[in-house]
This record gives C-alpha cells, sequence and structure tokens, in this order.
C-alpha cells in the first residue's frame, strides 16, 4: 500500500493498494488538486509468505 495524508492524519489518496512481485517500483502523485503543505506518506508491505511486514512513515512538502 503506497498512501498520502494531509497534517491532520486525514488521508487524501491512496496511490497504490494491490499485489506485486518483489523488485523496484515507481509512482506518482499528483498533488495539482491540493494546497501546499506538509503531507505524510505511507508505505506497508507483507511478505505473504513469511507473514512479516515492513510500514514506514516519511514527511513531503507540496509547494506551488
Amino acid at each position: 500500500q503506497l498512501r498520502v495524508y494531509d497534517v491532520t492524519g486525514k488521508l487524501v489518496e491512496e496511490i497504490f493498494n494491490g499485489i506485486t512481485e518483489k523488485g523496484k517500483y515507481t509512482a506518482e502523485f499528483d498533488a495539482s488538486n491540493y494546497p501546499s503543505g506538509i503531507y505524510y506518506y505511507e508505505l506497508a508491505a507483507a511478505d505473504i509468505i513469511s507473514g512479516s511486514l515492513f510500514k514506514d512513515v516519511k514527511k513531503m512538502v507540496v509547494v506551488k
């Protein structure tokens, strides 16, 4: 899963939610419909075989 939240913690966009093979991927976030400010993106990935879960949250700034 790849999700974007505003500074209040409200989900503003889910960029990806699905199953993929291991590898490198890219994703785009079109912020043209959102005001300037601080946003957070959360990346969550699970290994179905081992049951392990990876989750990370990072901050980004949208400037217009």
